[in-house]
């Protein structure tokens, strides 16, 4: 009996073993390194603002040493596994033809025209059609990051209080993007956008483009329950003393610079990844 019962504990481990592994297995996703071996998703190296997935330590190790190395099948599958989304095409960079759609490596691609996909599609073998698509500078001009969606609801200009930003009128900031209600307003913030630092700080965290991570006054973390609106954000602290100090700020404009000024900012907010 306590044979069959040994036997009986080695076997059922053993299934769990390889159910656990089959579970790490993401199906149809291929190591950048080992390019035949499925990637697991516990094998894991920050790349170019996302994951990507190899299929043992050793490719990991080896991937993180020279991720460049292996940069065409990184950023393929970061497209395969919907982190990064195409917004253009990747040869010319100009707005794509859904018409003009080409499979290059098990992802469906889109170009600008006839003449871009069929340059792709003459390409000797699969993998230069991927070097076409997927190495940087094709990459950098094809494909951004899926970001969170931007809240834009009630949010309004830094300039013209009353009026709603128009989600097409907006500045890259920091990482993010400024909304504003007109050109003209657009126009003020190009001209000198380090006055109004405090303003696009809020606004990043009002849409959600930024998250509070730590109290802006001692960057300690926050405890619940001590929360102040300032500006439409509810905003956290790491105790009733850091609180008081916004609360009792001399006015909005004081309260604001408190928390989303340069200091405050840097130590209570990251951009959302």
């Amino acid at each position: 009996m306590l044979i069959r019962a040994v036997l009986m504990i080695f076997v059922c481990g053993s299934w769990l073993g390889q159910v656990a592994q089959a579970q790490d297995k993401l199906e149809g996703v291929h190591c950048p390194v080992m390019a035949q071996a499925t990637a697991k998703s516990s094998k894991v190296a920050e790349y170019h603002g996302g994951q990507v997935y190899l299929c043992c330590d050793k490719c990991l190790a080896t991937f993180q040493a020279n991720p460049e190395k292996y940069a065409v099948r990184a950023n393929q599958q970061l497209v395969q596994t919907g982190q990064f989304k195409q917004v253009a095409c990747p040869l010319s960079g100009n707005a794509v033809n859904e018409l003009q759609t080409t499979n290059v490596g098990g992802v469906a691609v889109a170009f600008c025209c006839g003449g871009c996909k069929g340059r792709v599609e003459g390409a000797e073998n699969e993998s230069a059609k991927s070097e076409m698509v997927f190495a940087s500078a094709a990459f950098d001009k094809g494909f951004a990051a899926v970001q969170d969606e931007i809240k834009l609801e009630g949010v309004k200009c830094m300039f013209m209080v009353r009026k709603d930003v128009n989600p097409e009128k907006f500045a890259e900031f920091e990482g993010g993007k400024v909304f504003f209600c007109c050109d003209n307003c657009l126009k003020r913030f190009h001209s000198k956008p380090e006055d109004f630092t405090t303003k696009a700080h809020h606004q990043l965290v009002r849409t959600g483009q930024v998250k509070q991570t730590a109290c802006p006054i001692s960057g300690h973390d926050v405890a619940d329950g001590v929360v102040t609106e300032v500006a439409g954000v509810k905003v956290g602290f790491c105790c009733e003393n850091c609180q008081a100090k916004v609360v009792t700020a001399e006015s909005d404009d004081a309260r604001l610079e408190i928390v989303f000024g340069a200091e405050g900012y840097k130590k209570g907010f990251s951009k959302k990844e």
